[in-house]
C-alpha cells in the first residue's frame, strides 16, 4: 500500500499509463489562440494521476461554463520560473503546491484543493490575503454518521489524531454527542506511540475513525491501524478508497473527478464576484462510500450496498 499526501493510495498510475500522462501534460501547457485575453486560472500542482484527474474535471466545468475561462496548468517549478502570468485566480492542487505557494507574493487569489484541514490551518495566513480551500477530508459529523447508519448499535467510537488533527478533538466530541456517541481520542506525537494509542482509543467491538494526519496515516502505519482494529473486532471506518481497499471495514471520501467538479464550481463562484472573493473554506459537498463487504463478513456485519449509504447519509445530511 502506498500512501503520501500527492498520490492517494490506489490512484497512483500504472507503467502504462505514464507515457500518455504525459503526453497529455505536454499538451495542456501548450497556449490556446482560441482564448481572448480574459483572466485566466492557473492550475499549479503535481503530474501524478491524481492532480490529472481533479484538474480534468475542474478545467470542464470553467471552460463550459456560460461565461468560460481559459484554464491552464503548471507544475510548482514552471509556475515559480513564469513571470509573464497574470492569472485572475490561482489554484494550488496537493499539499506541496499550497505550501509552496501561500509564502509567496500573492498575484492573484488562492484556492487551496486537495489539502487536509488540519495541514490548511497550519498554513501561514497572511493579512488580508485572499485565500480559500476544498478539503480533502470530510467534515467530522459525516464520519459519525455513517458508523452510526451502518453500526448502529455500536455507540462508542474512538480516533487517534496526530499533530495537525489534533485541533479536531473537541469538534468531534461535541458532534459525537449531538449523535447520541461515545466519542474516545487518543493523541500521539511520534509513530511509534500509534499502537498504544489505538488500544486506547479502540473500545471492543466498537469504531475506530481513521482521520487525515500524516503521522497517523501513512506507508508505515496504514498496516498497524488496519489489522489493530481487526484483532480487536474494531470496525475500522476511514477516509479513503484506498484504506477500505486495504483492509478498512468502509470510508466515505471524495473521488478526485468530485473534488474537481466542486472545486471548478468554487472557481466559477469566485469570478461571478465583484470584486473577486473566494467562498469560505468548506469540506467537500460530493462524496462516496466504499465499503469492503470482504471484511464485513468477518466481522459478522451485513453492510447496504453503497449506493444505499450514500444516499442514506446525503438525506441525513439535508434534514439537519
Amino acid at each position: 500500500m502506498h500512501v503520501n499526501r500527492e498520490c492517494r493510495p490506489g490512484l497512483c498510475p500504472g507503467a502504462g499509463r505514464m507515457l500518455v500522462l504525459a503526453l497529455w501534460f505536454c499538451l495542456a501547457l501548450l497556449p490556446s489562440a482560441v482564448w481572448s485575453a480574459s483572466p485566466q486560472v492557473v492550475v499549479v500542482g503535481g503530474t501524478g494521476a491524481y492532480h490529472h484527474a481533479v484538474f480534468t474535471a475542474m478545467r470542464r466545468v470553467v471552460e463550459q461554463a456560460r461565461n468560460p475561462r481559459q484554464v491552464v496548468f503548471r507544475t510548482v517549478e514552471q509556475y515559480l520560473a513564469d513571470k509573464t502570468l497574470q492569472p485572475a485566480l490561482l489554484v494550488a492542487v496537493g499539499t506541496a503546491a499550497a505550501e509552496a505557494l501561500v509564502p509567496l507574493p500573492r498575484r492573484a487569489p488562492l484556492l487551496c484543493v486537495l489539502i487536509p484541514r488540519g495541514e490548511y490551518a497550519a498554513l501561514p495566513q497572511q493579512d488580508g490575503a485572499a485565500l480559500g480551500a476544498l478539503f480533502i477530508d470530510q467534515p467530522l459529523r459525516r464520519y459519525l454518521l455513517l458508523a452510526r447508519l451502518t453500526l448502529p448499535e455500536r455507540r462508542n467510537v474512538g480516533a487517534v489524531l496526530g499533530p495537525l488533527s489534533g485541533v479536531l478533538a473537541e469538534e468531534l466530541r461535541n458532534e459525537g454527542q449531538r449523535l447520541q456517541l461515545d466519542v474516545h481520542t487518543a493523541t500521539i506525537e511520534s509513530g511509534q506511540e500509534l499502537a498504544a494509542a489505538v488500544e486506547q482509543a479502540s473500545v471492543p467491538a466498537g469504531v475506530l475513525l481513521a482521520l487525515p494526519d500524516p503521522l497517523v496515516v501513512n506507508v508505515d502505519t496504514a498496516r498497524t491501524l488496519i489489522l489493530s482494529a481487526y484483532h480487536r473486532g474494531v470496525a475500522l471506518v476511514g477516509y479513503s478508497q484506498a484504506l477500505a481497499k486495504a483492509g478498512a471495514l468502509m470510508a466515505v471520501h471524495s473521488t478526485p473527478e468530485q473534488l474537481g467538479q466542486e472545486a471548478g464550481e468554487m472557481v466559477l463562484a469566485a469570478l461571478a464576484s465583484a470584486p473577486l472573493r473566494l467562498p469560505p473554506p468548506r469540506h467537500p459537498s460530493y462524496f462516496s462510500v466504499s465499503v469492503n463487504y470482504q471484511v464485513a463478513r468477518a466481522l459478522g456485519l451485513d453492510l447496504p450496498a453503497e449506493e444505499l449509504l450514500v444516499r442514506e447519509l446525503q438525506r441525513q445530511e439535508g434534514a439537519r
